[in-house]
């Protein structure tokens, strides 16, 4: 066993450039607007510089009011769902810092945070990064701990907090993205269908929309 530790602690031991992970990253979030690319590029960059047992990204399902696996390293089906109402997301959005699951077990063991190691142990989480925009909390990152054996340093805070930041913003801006081509998809479907002629004039007085009612109507293509 302490053969096979040393072993780990030499294979997966965690030694990475901080600054040309972050140039990397911020690189490949500007570089998509397409919120599953992103996740991808976010949960590879942990995977390859941290060597954590498990690492899963949660955001925000709105309409079912429960934070949602959208990206895992281990592939499950039965990847736990996180209601708006758990301790664990009270704990995010009072704190709104990186929460670690070794700082909690060693605390007094308070009702509420009874409930919040119940959380993380479910997570099977080492350490829960929250997602903030604009005072919300959108999601979190979820590590298990390193395979290396090695706890989670100062510059491994630094990287996970800073990474946190760049990744809420980028998924802020993909869900906008992606709900605005979904109501004009929408929208194409609708004015497709009616029978109504449907025609919008912009600013300087030039078409911007003619539907084929108003093709029919007007007798121009």
């Amino acid at each position: 066993t302490l053969v096979q530790d040393l072993f780990a602690h030499y294979l997966y031991s965690t030694r990475y450039d901080y600054a040309r992970t972050l140039r990397e990253a911020t690189r490949a979030l500007a570089a998509t607007i397409q919120l599953d690319a992103l996740l991808g590029h976010v949960g590879d960059a942990l995977v390859s510089t941290l060597r954590s047992d498990g690492i899963a990204i949660y955001l925000l399902d709105s309409e079912d009011g429960e934070f949602r696996v959208t990206w895992n390293s281990v592939r499950s089906t039965s990847d736990p769902s996180i209601s708006t109402t758990s301790p664990l997301v009270s704990i995010l959005s009072e704190k709104r810092r990186l929460i670690f699951r070794d700082e909690m077990v060693a605390k007094d063991n308070e009702d509420h945070r009874t409930g919040l190691i119940a959380d993380l142990y479910l997570l099977q989480a080492e350490v829960v990064v929250p997602l903030v925009e604009e005072s919300e909390i959108i999601g979190f990152l979820v590590l298990g701990p390193k395979r290396s054996g090695d706890p989670y340093f100062s510059n491994d805070v630094d990287l996970l907090t800073t990474l946190a930041n760049q990744t809420a913003v980028a998924v802020r801006n993909a869900q906008t993205h992606a709900r605005v081509v979904q109501v004009n998809e929408e929208m194409q479907k609708v004015l497709e269908t009616i029978e109504s002629g449907v025609v919008a004039v912009g600013p300087r007085g030039r078409m911007t929309l003619f539907n084929r009612a108003a093709e029919r109507l007007t007798g121009v293509s």
